[in-house]
């Protein structure tokens, strides 16, 4: 039972558990990750009873996992990011002007997104590249929405300073 229970949300949710793995890590283990990710929540599973959100849970243990493989790796996050879901975006709520300026744009966003502290890093991630909820960016974080909403206030707010001002407000929900 378990076994086709994991499955389903392999391919419902496998390639989202994916994307977010590479927003968190930027690495190239992203393959390993997902794979950990789904067997941890497979033996999980038995001690459970009916997951209410599984996609929230399943992101919540990939965060965990991803954690666990930069604190084993001792390595800082790379500043890249290769899904340009977030860049693209931003790109649409950029003039005319800026789009010639796209690729610079680009890499000042990559730079300025892992400058950013983690915790901020994590819900613009959840909440601007994944377009999660509050409610289920609280449950993977293990916050409350009021912490999500201030959170991304904040970090939306940091973002803008490092980017000097760059008008990026089209990302705030």
């Amino acid at each position: 039972m378990h076994e086709n229970t994991i499955e389903t949300w392999f391919d419902s949710y496998g390639q989202d558990v994916f994307n977010y793995l590479v927003y968190y890590t930027s690495s190239i283990d992203v393959e390993d990750l997902v794979q950990e990710t789904f067997t941890k929540a497979w033996i999980k599973l038995r001690n459970y009873g009916e997951i209410e959100n599984p996609k929230a849970w399943l992101f919540s243990i990939a965060r965990n996992t991803a954690t666990d493989a930069i604190r084993k790796k001792k390595r800082p996050i790379e500043n890249t990011v290769r899904n340009n879901d977030l860049l693209n975006s931003l790109e649409s709520h950029l003039s005319v002007e800026d789009k010639v300026q796209s690729n610079e744009e680009k890499r000042r966003l990559s730079a300025a997104l892992f400058a950013l502290k983690q915790s901020y890093r994590e819900v613009l991630i959840l909440r601007g590249i994944e377009d999660l909820s509050v409610s289920t960016t609280a449950q993977i974080l293990g916050w409350s929405e009021s912490k999500v909403k201030t959170t991304y206030f904040r970090a939306i707010r940091e973002i803008q300073q490092h980017l000097q001002g760059g008008n990026y407000n089209g990302l705030v929900r």
